[in-house]
C-alpha cells in the first residue's frame, strides 16, 4: 500500500466514512449547534434592554437597530421591556440553551461511539475474511492495538472534530454580531487572528507528527505488554524478572516521553493562542474606544461579544490540535482494514458440508509463504483415506503444519490441487469444506467463561446430552462431573483453572461437538504428560473408523496405530506406509527419526 498516498487522502476518507456511518446523529449535532448559536445570539441581544434599563443609552449608533428590534419583539408579545420581563426572558433563553446543549452532548457521544464501533467491527470483519497466509505474516499485537487503543483515540479525535464544527458555528454567529457593531474593528480582529493562526500552524503540524509517533510507540508498547504478560511464568522460572522489567521500563519511558512532549506542545500552543487572543482583544478595544469613539452601549456590547468570542477561538485551536493528533490513529486503522480487505478470501457462504466418503488428496502441490523465500512445500502428492487415521511426521521445519493448513483450507496452493473424493476443492467451497473440519492445536486456549459456554461456542445448538456425549468421547466427562459446578465451572483466563490435560480434552470435546468429517490433531498431545497423552490417544482411537483423522506429531510413539504414516522432509514426501513396513526398512527415514528420539 502506498502510505504517502494514503496520508494525503486520509482526511477526505475520514470525513466520508464519518458521514456514511453517523449521518443522522451528525446532522442532529450540527442542527443543535446552530440552535445553540441562535439562543446565544438572543442572549446577547437581550443585553441591550438591560443596558437601557441600567441608564446606558442603547438607542444610538450601530446598536440602535438591534435595540429597536428587541423593543418591537417585546411589543408583539404584549410585554413591555421592563427589568423583570427582560430577566425572565433571559433566564428562559438560557434554560432552553442548557437543554439544547444536553441534547447536543448526547448526539455528539452517539456520533463518536457509533463511528468507533463501525471502525472496530469493519476491521475485525476484514480480519476474519482475510487469507490465513496474510494473517500469519502480521503481528497479532498490531491488530489488538488497533482494535482497542487506536480506535479509542479515533473516538476522542472525532469528539473534538465535532466540537471544532460546533465552536466554529458559534464563533461565526458572534463574528456576525461584531460586524453589526463595527465592521472595521471586526476585520482588524479577524486579520490579527489569521496572523496568529499562521504562527501556530507549525505547532499543528507538530501535533500530527506527535500523533504518528504516539501510534508507532503505542503499538510497540502494546506488543511488549502482550509478550511480557505471556512470558511471566518463563521469566520467573529463568530468574529473568529484572531483564524483563528493564526492557518493559525502557519502552514505557519512550511512550512517556512522547506523551509528555505532545502534552507540552498542546499546552504551549494553548498558551500562545490565549496570549495572542488577549493581545488582539486589547488592541481592538483600544482602537474602538480611543480612535473610533464607540458609544458606551456599543463598547460594552463589543467587549461582551469578544469576551465570548476569544474562548471560542481558543477552543477551536485546541480541538483542531487534538483532532490532528488522533488522525494518524485513524490512518493506522484504515491501513490495517484495507490490507486485510485486499487479502480477503474469495468464496461463498457455507451452504452445507462437503462430504468426505473416499479420501482427501494433494496433487503436485507447491506452496511458499513469501515470494522472497524458498517453497515450504514442493511437488507434494499424498492421500488421506476417509475413515482412517493418517499421521504426518518429520523433523521440525519439514512442512507438517503447512500441509495441515492446506488440507483444512486455511492456505491455498501456489501450484497443484487439493481434491476431495477426486473432485477439486475450489476457493468458493472453502466455507462449506471447513464446516466439516475439526482442528485441535498444541495449545488449547479457552475463553474466560464456563466450560458449558466454551463447548457451546463451537456448536451453539447442541443440547445437554450432546455436550456430555462429546465430553465422553474426549475422555473428559469424568473429570467435568467431579468439578464443583460441573459444566458451569469457570475455566478461568485462557482456561488457567484447568490442568493442561484437562484443557486439551475440553478442546477435543469442543471440536467433536461439531461432528467433523475430518479431525486434525496438530501436536495436540506434545505438551502433555504420559497419563494425559494416553487419555487423548484412547479417545482418538475410539473414533477410528467413524472419522477421518490426521495426526501431526513429533512424538513418534503416538503414530504406531496409524493406518498410514507419511514422512516429510524439506516440504517433500520421502516415505509412506504403516509402522511395521516403515520400521522394517534398515535405512528408512522413519526408523532414523525414531532412533534419533532415543
Amino acid at each position: 500500500m502506498n502510505v504517502r498516498r494514503l496520508s494525503s487522502e486520509v482526511f477526505p476518507t475520514y470525513l466520508r466514512s464519518l458521514i456514511a456511518t453517523a449521518r443522522a446523529p451528525l446532522a442532529l449535532t450540527l442542527a443543535v449547534s446552530v440552535l445553540t448559536g441562535i439562543t446565544e445570539g438572543i442572549g446577547v441581544v437581550l443585553l441591550l434592554p438591560l443596558l437601557q434599563l441600567a441608564g446606558i443609552d442603547s438607542g444610538q449608533g450601530a446598536v440602535r437597530g438591534l435595540t429597536t428590534a428587541v423593543t418591537a419583539a417585546f411589543a408583539k408579545t404584549g410585554l413591555s421591556p421592563t427589568l423583570g420581563h427582560v430577566l425572565a426572558v433571559y433566564v428562559l433563553v438560557n434554560v432552553t440553551q442548557a437543554a439544547i446543549q444536553r441534547s447536543q452532548a448526547r448526539s455528539r457521544a452517539l456520533v463518536e461511539y457509533r463511528f468507533a464501533h463501525s471502525l472496530r467491527c469493519s476491521l475485525y470483519a476484514a480480519l476474519l475474511s482475510a487469507r490465513w497466509s496474510y494473517l500469519a505474516r502480521i503481528r497479532t499485537a498490531r491488530f489488538s492495538h488497533a482494535l482497542s487503543l487506536e480506535i479509542d483515540r479515533v473516538g476522542v479525535s472525532t469528539q473534538h472534530f465535532i466540537l471544532l464544527g460546533s465552536q466554529t458555528i458559534l464563533a461565526l454567529i458572534y463574528v456576525g454580531f461584531a460586524m453589526r457593531i463595527s465592521t472595521p474593528m471586526t476585520a482588524i480582529a479577524l486579520g490579527s487572528g489569521a496572523v496568529l493562526a499562521v504562527l501556530l500552524a507549525y505547532g499543528l503540524s507538530a501535533a500530527r507528527r506527535g500523533g504518528e509517533a504516539l501510534s508507532n510507540t503505542g503499538g510497540d508498547i502494546h506488543s511488549i505488554v502482550l509478550e511480557h504478560l505471556g512470558s511471566l511464568k518463563k521469566a520467573k522460572t529463568t530468574g529473568s524478572e529484572e531483564r524483563n522489567y528493564q526492557a518493559f521500563r525502557s519502552h514505557s519511558e519512550r511512550l512517556m516521553g512522547i506523551t509528555v512532549r505532545i502534552i507540552g506542545s498542546h499546552a504551549g500552543l494553548t498558551a500562545m493562542s490565549t496570549m495572542g487572543s488577549v493581545i488582539i482583544l486589547s488592541v481592538v478595544l483600544y482602537l474602538a474606544v480611543a480612535e473610533l469613539h464607540l458609544a458606551g452601549a456599543e463598547t460594552l456590547l463589543f467587549i461582551f461579544i469578544f469576551s465570548r468570542l476569544v474562548p471560542r477561538f481558543s477552543s477551536i485551536q485546541q480541538s483542531l490540535q487534538v483532532f490532528l493528533t488522533g488522525l494518524p490513529a485513524y490512518e493506522r486503522v484504515l491501513q490495517l482494514t484495507r490490507g486485510a480487505e485486499a487479502a480477503a478470501e474469495s468464496h461463498r457462504a457455507s451452504v452445507g458440508r462437503i462430504p468426505l466418503k473416499f479420501g482427501l488428496r494433494l496433487d503436485k502441490v507447491f506452496f511458499r509463504y513469501d515470494e522472497t523465500l524458498p517453497a515450504t512445500i514442493r511437488d507434494l502428492s499424498l492421500e488421506i483415506p476417509a475413515g482412517r487415521t493418517t499421521a504426518l511426521v518429520g523433523p521440525s521445519g519439514s512442512g507438517k503444519t503447512t500441509v495441515a493448513d492446506l488440507l483444512i483450507g486455511l492456505l491455498r496452493p501456489d501450484e497443484g490441487e487439493i481434491l476431495v473424493d477426486e473432485r477439486v476443492l475450489t476457493p468458493d467451497e472453502m466455507n462449506s469444506w471447513r464446516a466439516g473440519v475439526g482442528y485441535v492445536a498444541q495449545e488449547a486456549v479457552l475463553f474466560h467463561d464456563t466450560i458449558r459456554a466454551n463447548l457451546l461456542w463451537s456448536s451453539p445448538s447442541s443440547s445437554e446430552a450432546d455436550l456430555w456425549e462429546a465430553l465422553d468421547q474426549a475422555a473428559a466427562a469424568e473429570f467435568v462431573a467431579r468439578l464443583p459446578q460441573g459444566l458451569d465451572t469457570q475455566a478461568g483466563d485462557r482456561g488457567i483453572r484447568l490442568s493442561g490435560g484437562e484443557r486439551q480434552r475440553i478442546a477435543l470435546a469442543q471440536t467433536l461437538l461439531r461432528k467433523p468429517t475430518l479431525l486434525v490433531l496438530d501436536e495436540a498431545t506434545s505438551a502433555l504428560d504420559p497419563e494425559n497423552e494416553q487419555k487423548i490417544r484412547s479417545a482418538v482411537e475410539r473414533l477410528h473408523g467413524e472419522t477421518t483423522i490426521l495426526l501431526i506429531t513429533h512424538r513418534l510413539s503416538t503414530v504406531r496405530t496409524a493406518d498410514v504414516i507419511h514422512v516429510l522432509e524439506d516440504g517433500q514426501l520421502v516415505e509412506t506406509g504403516d509402522w511395521e513396513s516403515l520400521m522394517s526398512e534398515q535405512a528408512g527415514r522413519l526408523r532414523m527419526l525414531v532412533a534419533g528420539h532415543h
